[in-house]
């Protein structure tokens, strides 16, 4: 119950503070007219926590927990920040047991009983903040609200557990408010640029609703670490 006030309490907080930011970011970019414009791609691997952990029931699913994103980033030195706008596509997989049987006591074959399982993917956009850690080292600290938009689907054959969902549907798809913060490490490959980040991206998916409370799975809560590599055009 703690972790679900302290939920509300930032998503309240999300909520007030992300047409300020996202005001601030435009003003930054007016601000900085002749600044160079980059872009960036990255690709990484997700790492289910919370209740994303809940649903997969797997840290890591496997290569397909892939996060894919595109973003742009521009640098305001009356603050050293730099801001990174960005949207893309996050997968976080389960990994089902494999269906086995057994005979019971009269001889009969009997499927042995599994946990019901979800993979999780979703579009995401939103921005982060970078702040310059250290003058000498290129390592950075990232913070910015993110919009998720999640499909879950339940990925084996189980139903023992479903009639949860049957009354309340599993798909929610609405635009989710989170977090997600990082560190991240600049290297230069060659005439490459090239980061290296480890960000932990907080999100939601369910609400309470009038079906009743089901810890992991209303409210529902998932977040997961994410470590990606990012080329920078």
């Amino acid at each position: 119950m703690k972790t679900l006030k302290i939920m509300r309490s930032m998503d309240k907080i999300a909520k007030g503070l992300a047409p300020a930011l996202l005001l601030a970011s435009s003003s930054l970019l007016l601000a900085q007219e002749g600044e160079p414009l980059k872009a960036y791609v990255s690709f990484g691997q997700n790492f289910a926590q919370n209740h994303a952990l809940s649903l997969t029931d797997k840290t890591w699913g496997g290569l397909g927990c892939y996060h894919s994103e595109f973003g742009l980033e521009f640098y305001h030195p009356a603050s050293t920040l730099l801001v990174r706008p960005h949207a893309g596509y996050t997968r976080l997989l389960s990994k089902p047991d494999p269906s086995t049987w057994y005979r019971d006591d009269g001889g009969d074959f009997i499927e042995k009983q599994q946990r019901t399982v979800y993979d999780l993917t979703a579009v995401f956009a939103g921005f982060d903040l970078v702040y310059n850690v250290s003058k000498k080292l290129p390592i950075t600290a990232t913070m910015g609200p993110i919009v998720h938009f999640w499909v879950v689907k339940q990925s084996n054959n189980v139903t023992s557990e479903d009639v949860f969902f049957k009354r309340d549907k599993i798909g929610d798809t609405r635009p989710k408010l989170g977090w997600r913060a990082g560190l991240g490490y600049d290297l230069k490959i060659r005439d490459y640029d090239v980061r290296v980040d480890l960000t932990y991206t907080l999100s939601e998916w369910r609400s309470t609703n009038k079906t009743g409370y089901r810890e992991g799975m209303n409210p529902c809560h998932p977040s997961y670490f994410t470590l990606k590599a990012s080329y920078t055009f």
